[in-house]
């Protein structure tokens, strides 16, 4: 059964291998002929400017996605493993100010997380042990 389109209409790489489109069927990322995808898939802006880069592994997020802003500058970094959030995660303003930190481990928020206001000086500190939120503070 089909679950709902993801990423459709979004031109990727120049490969002949690559996809025009994916979808989600029962949580794994197909092809339109309901193929488990993997390989990498890359979504551009209008421009022709790459604005993601993800990777799958027989139909699962796996590896590192890269998102950028339209200025060509790192937007986020993600790790998955077979669709399981890991490792450090990142995100960046517009003109690359680190805005977040946050560390996943086996799909689980872990450790201290790092979250700046993009408008003010304050940022949000939070410690996760095991998905659980164990503070969580301003400074």
């Amino acid at each position: 059964m089909i679950a709902g389109l993801y990423l459709m209409g979004l031109t990727t790489a120049s490969s002949q291998t690559s996809p025009d489109r994916l979808i989600l069927v029962d949580s794994t990322f197909c092809t339109i002929d309901s193929i488990p995808y993997t390989g990498e898939y890359v979504v551009h802006y209008p421009t022709g400017h790459v604005k993601a880069n993800y990777r799958f592994l027989d139909g699962t997020r796996h590896f590192t996605s890269s998102h950028f802003h339209p200025n060509g500058r790192l937007y986020k970094i993600e790790h998955h493993d077979h669709n399981k959030p890991v490792g450090l995660w990142q995100e960046w303003d517009i003109n690359g100010v680190l805005l977040s930190s946050a560390t996943f481990v086996n799909g689980e928020r872990s450790g201290h997380w790092r979250i700046r206001h993009p408008h003010t000086d304050l940022t949000l500190i939070m410690d996760f042990s095991r998905n659980d939120l164990i503070s969580a503070y301003y400074e």
